[in-house]
């Protein structure tokens, strides 16, 4: 088995390739990890964020590199939970093709292509709140999802030579509202600052629904994340 850099934005994504939370908190971020054969880590949210992760991943001696996680739908199709394996990541300084064989592979050992979306990934540089940006984001790219992480895990890909692959799971779908003041209230490993929270909460207690809505389909993308990880393990290591 050749093994996989896999990077991550947050811990919870990163937990449910490393399995239940350690004793001690989550998995240590901005470190390489070791995930059974593959090497993984966590390296926050957005593009300069997954950059720094990737070349880490690369400097460990990862021959492949998998950007995992979670996404948010731009297809009204997609419900929380999807699975993501897109052919195609677009980022604002061009596109990046994940390796065919290899997403074959996964979507193989988890039932078949019909199990997965493979439409394009936009790769964004914030968070999408409300449904009339996520409807032009769609209209603009034809994409079927957006994160901000992937494309910068494929330019790192094309400039060392390495196949590249993206696996990610629908966490909010693209009728989900979103507060304003979403990217503000987590850090970039998204952990939660209470004050601020509490803050936002005072003056906008209509928020409370939509977060709570977002904290399960949080947890319908993981447990995807979780499924992908049982039934496509030696795959991810397969990328040659």
């Amino acid at each position: 088995m050749t093994p996989a850099g896999i990077l991550t934005a947050l811990p919870a994504e990163a937990r449910t390739l490393l399995g239940q939370r350690p004793p001690g908190g989550g998995p240590s971020v901005d470190t390489v990890l070791r995930c059974g054969p593959h090497r993984l880590i966590v390296c926050g949210m957005g593009f300069e964020h997954a950059r720094a992760g990737a070349a880490a991943l690369l400097d460990a001696g990862a021959r492949s590199l998998v950007s995992w996680g979670c996404a948010g739908a731009l297809h009204p199709a997609l419900p929380s939970g999807a699975l993501v394996l897109p052919a195609v990541v677009i980022g604002a300084s061009g596109t990046y093709a994940t390796d065919p064989a290899w997403r074959g592979r996964i979507e193989a050992a988890v039932g078949g292509p019909e199990h997965a979306d493979a439409g394009p990934l936009l790769c964004g540089r914030t968070v999408l709140a409300d449904r009339r940006a996520r409807q032009d984001a769609r209209e603009r790219s034809g994409a079927s999802a957006i994160d901000m992480e992937s494309a910068a895990v494929g330019a790192a890909a094309l400039e060392a030579g390495v196949p590249f692959l993206v696996v990610r799971a629908i966490a909010d779908p693209a009728t989900r509202v979103l507060p304003a003041f979403l990217p503000a209230i987590t850090d970039a490993y998204g952990r939660p600052r209470l004050g601020r929270l509490a803050r936002e909460l005072l003056r906008e207690p209509s928020a409370l629904a939509p977060l709570l809505a977002l904290q399960r389909e949080f947890g319908r993308a993981l447990a995807t994340l979780r499924t992908v990880a049982a039934a496509a393990r030696r795959e991810l290591g397969e990328a040659h």
